[in-house]
């Protein structure tokens, strides 16, 4: 062993030789290094040697070779140290003062000490499991069902339980409901900031003293919070046995750290904080969190940030197909009827259902020329077709048989009135006569139903080319060959696209209409 040569200083000058037999040389503190140290401790090993100065007062270096003075001072070279490096046994110029350092065990139990341990290890408890609970808690929540929580309005709560109670029983519910709702939106606007957004807020690289944070040393908080809790809960559990040990042996702190931690601290605060209070519980436990996260920023930081870049984190969009399926789950629970869910379902529709896919061919539109005159034979066909709205057209001398040059709708009602013997054409009813909405055969059907809104007019025609058509119809021209419409469709088709269901009127039942196939279903066409 390397030699280090020490020197006692006596506590005592001229003290007798018994002073040397206590072993009560030095703590274990001054066994770790040269520097000096108190040595009030008691020495696990007996003191050997009969004269010299009384073993106690300080450890204190001494060069190589430095004598000392009789009486005065004792001179100890460390002769062996454990795998730690601490002193395990010292020779002196009076002999061995102590031989051994014995590991540190159980403290005396209800001592001071040991109450301090435990405490201590109780805290550790309670730290792991507020941690493991709110882990938990605050990572099972989902950010945009806090969200869609906080928009609910007072007037979307469903009173349809209350149709068959009294009306003092459902105003009571409906003022409980209002309640709970108030207290559930407090709680997530408490809990958004902690699970949304960046940890120096979500604006272009943060807020406030921290606007010019480039995002990429932004974290998200969702990775701050999980990594956060994550690291107080092994922080918490590590520490445990340590202050285990010095209340147990050994074998039993391992045991108690093992089975403490899983019950104490995972099972039963897991199982709190994820259970009927959860949203309750999270809110209340939002300024610990944020205190917590304030604590480890040093070390949470880098290592958020490290699973931003290598991860990256989950997309705030909900595409339309999760919709909708949420929305077959609902029906199929049977917490949604099949009247609302097919309604939801065609409104969902909309965004991707093209207006070709709802109309029908030009071919099949009853139309006449805008020449025609109105007679009695004009009138009798109009009763015959039932329909209130007749495409007009203007006729081609070069290709007799064409009839998609549409100049526009008639109105069948406005002719009410009208001499049927003043021989009368068409297109000199002025009021009768109005001008169709124009869709382009790709506009889906938000686009179509917005159009029929602003237009004044309720059957609209499909075109490869809508602004060459519609030029054509400002300016009294012939529509282009290639601009010519196709299709054709009215607002109640429409309607009925987003009812996923057909709509028949008086006149539809009368001429049989409702029982044709034609029209069937053309809104569930892919």
């Amino acid at each position: 062993a390397r030699a280090w040569p020490l020197a006692l200083l006596g506590a005592a000058a001229g003290a007798g030789p018994a002073a040397a037999v206590p072993g009560t040389a030095a703590a274990a503190s001054a066994l770790s290094g040269p520097a000096e140290v108190a040595a009030a401790g008691a020495v696990p090993g007996p003191a050997v040697g009969a004269a010299g100065p009384p073993v106690g007062g300080h450890f204190v270096e001494q060069p190589p070779g430095a004598t000392a003075e009789p009486r005065d001072t004792t001179v100890c070279t460390v002769v062996n140290r454990t795998g730690l490096g601490r002193p395990s046994a010292l020779r002196c110029d009076i002999g061995v003062v102590f031989q051994e350092v014995e590991e540190e065990g159980p403290l005396p139990a209800f001592t001071e000490g040991w109450y301090i341990y435990l405490i201590l290890a109780l805290v550790c408890v309670v730290m792991a499991a507020f941690a493991a609970g709110m882990t938990l808690g605050f990572t099972s929540l989902d950010p945009f069902q806090m969200e869609v929580l906080s928009n609910i309005q007072p007037d979307d709560l469903d009173d349809s339980d209350n149709e068959k109670s009294s009306a003092s029983e459902g105003a009571t519910r409906g003022s409980d409901a209002i309640a709970k709702l108030e207290k559930d939106q407090l709680c997530a606007g408490r809990i958004l900031p902690v699970l949304a957004g960046h940890y120096f807020g979500s604006g272009s690289g943060g807020s406030g003293c921290c606007r010019a944070l480039p995002k990429c040393l932004n974290p998200t908080n969702e990775h701050y919070l999980l990594v956060t809790l994550l690291l107080i809960n092994a922080a918490a559990n590590e520490a445990l046995p340590l202050f285990l040990d010095r209340l147990v042996p050994s074998w039993l702190a391992v045991l108690l750290s093992v089975t403490v931690v899983l019950l104490f601290g995972e099972i039963i605060p897991s199982a709190i904080f994820t259970g009927p209070n959860q949203l309750k519980l999270a809110a209340r436990m939002v300024p610990v969190v944020q205190l917590a996260r304030v604590l480890v920023l040093p070390v949470v930081w880098p290592l958020a940030l490290m699973l931003d870049l290598v991860l990256g984190h989950e997309a705030d969009d909900h595409p339309r197909h999760e919709l909708k399926a949420m929305m077959r789950t609902l029906q199929q629970e049977e917490l949604l009827k099949d009247e609302e869910a097919n309604i939801i379902q065609g409104v969902l529709d909309m965004q991707s259902k093209r207006a070709e896919q709802i109309g029908q061919g030009i071919e099949d539109a009853k139309r006449v020329p805008q020449d025609r005159v109105i007679d009695r034979a004009f009138i009798e066909d109009l009763v015959r077709w039932g329909h209130s709205r007749i495409l007009i057209f203007q006729p081609d001398e070069a290709a007799p048989g064409a009839e998609d040059d549409v100049r526009g709708v008639l109105m069948a009602r406005k002719l009410l009135g009208v001499d049927l013997g003043s021989g009368r054409r068409v297109d000199e009813i002025e009021n009768a006569f109005k001008k169709p909405v124009i869709l382009g055969l790709r506009d889906n059907l938000l686009s179509v139903l917005q159009q029929f809104q602003r237009g004044k007019c309720h059957l609209a025609v499909m075109s490869a080319d809508p602004p060459a058509m519609a030029k054509a119809l400002a300016e009294g021209l012939r529509i282009p060959q290639h601009a010519r419409p196709t299709r054709f469709c009215s607002f109640e088709d429409v309607i009925e696209a987003i009812l996923r269901d057909q709509i028949f009127d008086e006149e539809d039942v009368d001429l049989g209409r409702h029982l044709a196939p034609v029209l069937a279903h053309r809104w569930l066409r892919p």
